[in-house]
Formats: C-alpha cells, structure tokens, sequence
C-alpha cells in the first residue's frame, strides 16, 4: 500500500450532542485558520448540507464565501464506500456491478459499520493512501452526533479485531495508527454548559481516550455573557419585589449554573475553551465573529 509523499493535513473531528452548536463551531474553526493562511477543507457528513442552507449557497458549493483558502465538501457514506471500492477495482463499471449486487447490498445493510469504515477511511486517506492525498493544511470535520460518531470511531478497531490479516487488517490497522497520532489527528468535543450535553460530553470525552489514547479539547459554546458587577449590584440593592431586583437576580443564577457544569468540564480538559452566546442572526457573520472573537484550540 503506497503512502503520500509529503506534508499531510492535520484532521480535526468535531462532535457533540445534537443541537449544541457543533456545525457553528466547526465552521469558525476552519474560518480562522484559513484567515491565518492554512489550506483549510470544511467536511460535513450526512445527506444534506447544513452550511448551504446557514449560508445560503447554491447546492454543491466548493468554495466558503470571501476566503478561496476555504473549500468546502460535503461526504456521504453510501457515496464513500463506492468511491473506495471503485479504487481495489480495475474498472468503475466492476465496482458498481460489486455495490449493486443484491446480496453485497444485503451485507452492507447487515454490516453497517462497512460504510463507516469507508467514511473514516475516507478521512484518514490523505496519511495513508497516494490515491487520497490531500493539497490541503488542515481538515475539519463537521462529524456526526455523539452516538453515531462512536459508531464511526470504533468501526475500524471492530473490523481489525475481527480480520486482523490480509488487506482488510492492514487498511484497518492505518486508519488506527492516524487515529491515534495526535500529530496528525485530534479531536473536539462541543457542549453547553447545561446538564445533559455535559454529561455526554464527558461520556464522549472518555470513549475518545479510549478508543484513541487522546485527550480531546472540549469547547463550551454559547456562554451567556457576564454583566458588569456595578451595575448588577446597583439593581440588586432596590426593594425586593422591585422587577429591578429580580432582574439583576437572573444574570447571577446563570452565571451560578454555568460555572457549576464548566467546572465538571475542566475536571477532564482543565484547559475547557468558553465560547459566547453571540446574538447575530446572519449564519456567514455568526461564524465571522466567533472565528475571530475566540482563541486557539
């Protein structure tokens, strides 16, 4: 198996429990490093595309809107495992006729971690295979969900146990080593600072470390603000049952709340990043001013 020659893009997996903002966050990562001057790939998985809709770009887009050392690409599993196939075999035609076939499809149904297995190839091709070398610095990707993400990480390790010979061990084997390099591999991990999403972060958080041997960043998004103490302390001191009090009582019992669940965060990433709640309504400026107003992982 012939590797790439030359420098490999860093992979960056980004995962979270739905609905905490991970796709935004992945987003603001590949934007500032590209603003830095790194060839940067934005990767979503799944069927359809999350950034042509929070972008409003024409289907199939290549490239982010303003930064040319932006491209953008959008995998899908069923599409992977034919691209994957279609490279061990001599011609396209043969490789369709293979996926096509009734009883390969039924063993793909049966066996769903073969179409993971092609997408995590798939990422990990450009520090493994000539065919999938990469012109790129860095690529991030938008990963799955927390559940289907583990299903995804743990489907080469599965696979290599299970047939630790011949072809099949030796792909499996250098996806692992990939995974496992933090060198060329690492890995974030997207949460808010409520109960559930931390908890599955830190559920995540150790099926990483042991799945990988990393320790993955973890980035608590949407932070409410603090307010200036001043103020706050000057509404505090009004009568109770005055809407000022009440008001000045909110910002402290949220801030209470969010640095109960950072601190369960740090416990494991004592470096935790804190991202704000930013309240911008265009997708294209959110993720401008996230890129710009946070710091390094």
């Amino acid at each position: 198996m012939a590797k790439p020659e030359g420098p490999q893009p860093e992979i960056l997996f980004v995962s979270g429990k739905g609905g905490v903002g991970k796709s935004v966050v992945a987003a603001a990562l590949a934007l500032r490093a590209a603003a830095a001057g790194r060839k940067t790939l934005l990767v979503e998985f799944g069927r359809q595309s999350f950034y042509e809709r929070l972008l409003g770009l024409a289907p199939g887009s290549k490239t982010y809107p303003g930064q040319p050392d932006l491209q953008l690409e959008r995998w899908e599993e069923d599409a992977c495992l034919r691209e994957y196939v279609g490279h061990y075999l001599p011609l396209q035609r043969a490789a369709d006729f293979f996926l096509d076939n009734k009883i390969i499809r039924a063993l793909v149904r049966a066996a769903p971690t073969l179409k993971e297995l092609a997408l995590i190839g798939k990422a990990t091709g450009p520090h493994r295979l000539r065919w999938a070398r990469s012109d790129r610095d860095l690529i991030v990707i938008d990963a799955f969900s927390t559940g289907h993400f583990l299903a995804l990480l743990r489907a080469p390790r599965g696979i290599h146990q299970a047939i630790p010979a011949g072809p099949v061990g030796r792909q499996t084997g250098t996806i692992l080593e990939v995974l496992n390099d933090p060198r060329k591999c690492r890995f974030v991990i997207v949460t808010l600072a409520q109960e559930l999403p931390v908890s599955e972060a830190l559920e995540l958080h150790a099926a990483i470390a042991a799945e990988t041997g990393q320790a993955a960043r973890i980035v608590c998004n949407r932070l409410q603000p603090q307010l200036p103490e001043a103020e706050i302390s000057l509404l505090a001191a009004a009568p109770d049952s005055s809407p000022a009090a009440a008001f000045a009582a909110h910002p402290r019992a949220v801030q209470t709340h969010q640095m109960r669940w950072l601190k369960k965060l740090r416990r494991v990433d004592k470096n935790t990043l804190q991202w704000p709640q930013l309240f911008i309504d265009k997708g294209d400026a959110l993720i401008a001013a996230l890129a710009r107003e946070t710091g390094p992982l």
